[in-house]
């Protein structure tokens, strides 16, 4: 059962987030692309690599509203919206594509407290009663 879905807007940032729960045993899966069958996913977390991060910004928030639909359609209301840490892409992915989840899934959402690259973050794992 999907319990938790990252979209990331790139491959890096995708398996930098995705290595982190399937070090902790949570099965895992990364994918490449929006088109995505979040029903038929076996794994608890599921990654997904927008491949948004360098898109205008119109079809940058079709993606990611259509794919936070779709979790929302599929049972999924866990979604964490992983974004550039270095934060390189500030203006044109952070700052556009991070209001926009909230807005689609009229869900409040807040940033994970823990610094970044904490791969002993424990504290996140996916529940069927978590927040993102």
């Amino acid at each position: 059962m999907l319990l938790l879905l990252i979209l990331a807007d790139d491959f890096t940032g995708a398996l930098d987030t995705g290595v982190q729960f399937a070090a902790c045993g949570i099965p895992t899966r990364v994918v490449v692309g929006e088109q995505v069958d979040l029903a038929a996913s076996d794994a608890a977390v599921l990654v997904v690599d927008t491949e948004t991060r360098h898109l205008p910004a119109a079809e940058a928030y079709a993606v990611i509203a259509k794919l936070t639909r779709e979790a929302m359609s599929a049972g999924v209301f866990s979604i964490y919206k992983k974004t550039d840490s270095a934060l390189r892409a500030f203006s044109a992915s952070i700052k556009r594509q991070t209001p926009l989840c909230a807005e689609t899934s009229a869900q409040s959402f807040r940033p994970c407290s823990k610094p970044a690259g904490n791969a002993g973050c424990r504290s996140c794992r996916p529940s069927p009663r978590s927040t993102v």
